[in-house]
């Protein structure tokens, strides 16, 4: 009987998109923890909400906006 050592799975890169979601997590935990300067946020925010906005362009009715309270 011959045992041939198993390799690990190679790594399998993300998919861009899966990339951007980490991203957007990022900052996002960078915002809360106060890691970015306030001058930067109205930046930021048109940024994010320019992003939005195109997803919401491309997306179908299950992507649809969801109101949002926040408070």
């Amino acid at each position: 009987m011959v045992t041939v050592p198993t390799r690990p799975p190679a790594s399998v890169p993300k998919h861009r998109q899966l990339a951007w979601v980490d991203l957007v997590r990022e900052l996002a935990a960078q915002v809360e923890q106060g890691a970015v300067y306030d001058r930067h946020m109205l930046a930021i925010a048109a940024a994010l909400d320019d992003a939005l906005l195109a997803v919401h362009r491309r997306s179908g009715p299950s992507l649809r906006p969801v109101p949002r309270t926040w408070g």
